[in-house]
């Protein structure tokens, strides 16, 4: 199953307007910085509607609904683009945690033998070393 979701690269500019709620008490309005497009957001949602984006944060179960989300970012002006997931199976989280466990424990398995490896060879280089040493002083007694 795959899932996708949204994400908005460029926001579409926005200015922020205060509105005068009470007398002398503001509060603030966004609203699309581009005069055209605003007056389009206006006749589309209505002037008490405030600009804002699509959440990046919700899945879709199609590439059409993500598509449309990323369309409506960028007729405001922005760019977004869809992201998508391959879900391949849904597991009991006690599962999936264990699995986590194990890999983390096969990486941390991995980079002790590296380290055994690295020990090992320095090891045989110094003992290749002394033997070769030793070897050479036995040599040079016999001239």
């Amino acid at each position: 199953m795959r899932l996708y979701k949204i994400e908005i690269l460029q926001s579409p500019e926005t200015v922020h307007v205060p509105v005068e709620w009470e007398p002398g008490i503001f509060v603030g309005f966004t609203r699309l910085a581009d005069d055209e497009l605003h007056a389009q957001w206006v006749d589309e949602f209505g002037a008490d509607k405030e600009y804002f984006n699509p959440s990046e944060s919700k899945l879709y179960r199609s590439r059409s609904s993500a598509r449309d989300k990323v369309r409506a970012v960028e007729r405001w002006g922005g760019k977004a683009r869809i992201l998508e997931a391959e879900v391949s199976e849904f597991i009991p989280v006690e599962e999936a945690n264990l699995r986590r466990k194990r890999e983390r424990d096969q990486a941390r398995i991995e980079k002790l033998r590296q380290k055994i490896a690295e020990i090992e060879s320095e090891t045989f280089l110094d003992e290749f070393t002394a033997a070769l040493k030793a070897s050479n002083d036995r040599n040079a007694g016999h001239l």
